[in-house]
């Protein structure tokens, strides 16, 4: 049996697709005194930024950074502002796989997102 797609192409873009307008960066994508902090404390402009976004992005559209899907500039450039890191440097990030993998953990965590399964939402 196929599956059944609720959202057209279309709309999953309008949905889960970052901002690009101004105002909707700025709403969404202003990090907040202990995001900088917990930032800063990362090796390199590259992992900086690099988890900065990964925080940005966890918050809306709410799937974290992905490989395969681009970071729009305008987002890059706002968060790389914010940092006082220049943007250039997010081409470095997550060269170790690993790197991305352990941001995203630590953003779960700070996040306090759960995972959602059977065995933490105790489902049959």
């Amino acid at each position: 049996m196929a599956r059944r797609r609720l959202l057209t192409g279309d709309e999953r873009r309008r949905l889960f697709d970052p901002p690009v307008q101004e105002t909707a960066i700025i709403g969404h994508y202003t990090l907040s005194a202990e995001d900088v902090e917990l930032v800063g404390r990362r090796y390199g402009p590259a992992n900086r930024l690099g988890l900065a976004a990964q925080i940005a992005l966890m918050r809306h559209p709410g799937f974290g950074l992905q490989p395969e899907i681009g970071l729009p500039d305008v987002i890059l450039q706002y968060l790389a502002a914010q940092l006082f890191v220049d943007p250039s440097s997010f081409s470095a990030y997550g060269q170790r796989a690993q790197t991305r993998t352990d941001h995203a953990d630590l953003v779960a965590r700070y996040l306090a997102y759960a995972r959602f399964d059977a065995a933490t939402w105790h489902l049959p």
